[in-house]
């Protein structure tokens, strides 16, 4: 039988020969950094993928995983996909009725989870699970739950020897084709209930060979794992180490990711823009309490970092003096920096959300180029990003090889290209609104964002479509925009505009608590005089954000500013449905959370 060469389990089992006795994947158990060896664990995948077949998991079925991310979480989609299953990816931030609707309407089969919560939950769903298996990082009530199978247990099932055999086991992999289903993903969506996203085994490696391609990588990489790997983008990322090698890492505790930056030291660092926009804000602020001195050597190198990378970024020559003054600045100062990530970053790459010009240019001039890139879950990660060979800040890059970008009439964004899904989990009038074709008859997939495409075909994003507000005067105005400057203060966590079918727009700003902290400590009369739990509401704080927004607005046409904010007092999250679990705002959620705080900005004004 001849073996496709696009799928997942022909990247995992060839690459035996490249990685076998390379310790390739570590994790941490407390403090100490565990190693194991790439034919073990992909012993532990063959394992798995028996135990699955002995369950009767059948070619096709879905099966679920929801926790967070670790090396269980990958071991587990591994072997669903080396016996021809599918694997249903769930956020562990969802709420227990999003997890369960997505359970029932995927029909999955059988459930992996890291807790016990989720176990019982799972446990009730309406449908055709019939088995919950519970990671190893979650831990039994009293030994025991009713009804939930323990790891061990399950495991077992792939080790004795009455579970398939290893040809079996092949026969099943080798099967698999590149245009079988290979993972549903559940869109978030800002609106409604999610839809099931169909990626194939070709969609996926197709993007997973193209990122080697593109940030290229090889076996002495290493590789921070940490995003929600139910994410498509750390999917991905995941699969293309298949390709490249190197070592992944996981951080299956993320508030520990500073220190796990400086003992892992990390070549490949894939995040969302707050990961950055955090590490940038808690530089600034430790910076602002620090000795006078010290604060002139910062602003100095910074400034020399800043106005050499510029240099580069326009591929202008650099001047002798600012070559030497470079120098200086990089061993006082900016080597520091990079040595509190670790000290090794080649690529850093951003995706799922805009990020901030102030972040791209503080990490650039510290010698780190945040490569930004733009993609759907529908697309399997990247269609657009920016690369060592070409970059340029304020865009997602140029559209990668076999993407074809173009802009619609209304300035939507259309792709089409072997990364683009194949549609809806039984939704097809989703997917007549989802495809378009052209007066030549092509088809494309309508992203549903708002785009333009500058002279050299470099990508830059301004806005969701149906995000546009339209206010009472009629005027069409973006948010994100506006968002984004905004959001250039470190203070600043997030921020929502709003004001559709309204006279003027608002702003809700979610101050930073970290950074929060660090601002209040550096104006001691307010440190002195508030407990931390009242800063957000000092009046100090509003009027900081006051001449931050009169800033912004002056580059803004009027009928565009911010008339007037309000600072909440807490912040926007998965939790309470506010941000959805890729960090994109709902909208609607929060215009009902915070409808009070809406109608006080709009009272009294016309």
């Amino acid at each position: 039988m001849e073996v496709d060469t696009e799928t997942i389990p022909y990247l995992l089992y060839t690459s035996l020969e490249r990685m076998g006795a390379d310790e390739v994947v570590q994790w941490y158990e407390g403090d100490i950094l565990q190693s194991m060896s790439w034919a073990d664990s992909v012993e532990v995948v063959r394992t798995l993928a028996r135990a699955l077949i002995a369950h009767g998991v059948q070619v096709g079925d879905r099966v679920a995983i929801i926790g967070e991310t670790s090396r269980h979480w990958a071991a587990c989609d591994l072997a669903i996909l080396s016996v021809g299953a599918v694997t249903l990816g769930i956020y562990p931030t969802s709420t227990r009725e999003e997890a369960e609707w997505i359970v029932s309407d995927a029909e999955a089969r059988l459930a992996f989870v890291d807790s016990t919560e989720w176990g019982r939950a799972l446990m009730h769903t309406p449908g055709d699970l019939d088995d919950v298996v519970l990671m190893p990082q979650g831990a039994m009530d009293n030994g025991e739950c009713e009804g939930l199978v323990t790891w061990d247990h399950f495991i077992g099932r792939g080790a004795d020897n009455a579970s398939p055999s290893t040809d079996t086991l092949e026969a099943r992999w080798q099967a698999v084709t590149r245009n079988d289903l290979a993972t549903l993903v559940y869109t978030s969506g800002t609106t409604g209930k999610p839809k099931g996203v169909e990626l194939t085994h070709a969609n996926l490696v197709h993007n997973a060979r193209l990122g080697g391609q593109l940030l290229p990588l090889g076996p002495g990489d290493v590789s921070l794992v940490y995003l929600p790997l139910a994410h498509v983008l750390q999917r991905v990322a995941l699969y293309a180490g298949l390709v490249a090698g190197g070592r992944a890492v996981y951080a299956e505790e993320l508030t520990r990711l500073p220190e796990y930056l400086k003992e892992v030291r990390p070549t490949l660092l894939a995040g969302v823009p707050r990961v950055y926009e955090k590490i940038h804000a808690k530089v600034l602020s430790r910076v602002a309490g620090a000795p006078a001195p010290i604060k002139r050597l910062f602003d100095w190198a910074l400034d020399v970092g800043d106005r050499y990378a510029s240099c580069l970024r326009y591929r202008r020559p650099v001047p002798l003096m600012l070559r030497a003054q470079h120098h200086a600045a990089d061993r006082l100062v900016l080597s520091k920096i990079r040595a509190g990530l670790g000290g090794r970053i080649r690529y850093m790459v951003s995706g799922a959300a805009p990020i901030a010009m102030e972040t791209l240019s503080f990490f650039h001039a510290c010698g780190i180029v945040i490569f930004e890139g733009y993609g759907l879950t529908e697309t399997a990660a990247p269609v657009t990003l920016n690369t060592p060979e070409a970059f340029r800040f304020g865009t997602v890059g140029r559209a990668v090889p076999s993407a074809a970008l173009k802009v619609a009439e209304d300035g939507e964004i259309l792709v089409r290209g072997p990364m683009v899904f194949r549609g809806y989990w039984r939704r097809p009038d989703a997917d007549e609104e989802a495809f378009i074709e052209d007066s030549e008859g092509v088809r494309w997939f309508r992203t549903g964002d708002i785009g333009e495409l500058d002279s050299s075909n470099f990508l830059r994003i301004t806005d969701r479509k149906k995000n546009i507000i339209i206010t009472a005067g009629g005027k069409n105005i973006a948010p994100q925009p506006i968002e984004n400057a905004l959001r250039q203060e470190p203070l600043v966590e997030h921020v929502c505009v709003v004001g559709d079918r309204r006279p003027f727009l608002i702003a809700l700003f979610c101050v930073d608590s970290d950074v929060l902290v660090d601002w209040a400590a550096s104006r001691p009369a307010l440190g002195a005089a508030v407990k931390p739990s009242g800063f957000r509401s000092h009046p100090e704080v509003h009027t900081y954000l006051q001449a931050h927004v009169t800033a912004v607005n002056e580059g803004l046409p009027r009928y565009a500013t911010i008339k007037r904010f309000a600072v909440l007092p807490g912040s926007f999250d998965v939790e309470s449905g506010t941000l959805t679990p890729t960090m994109k705002l709902r909208r609607s959620a929060i215009e009902v959370e915070y409808a009070a705080e809406i109608e006080a900005l709009y009272g009294g004004l016309e």
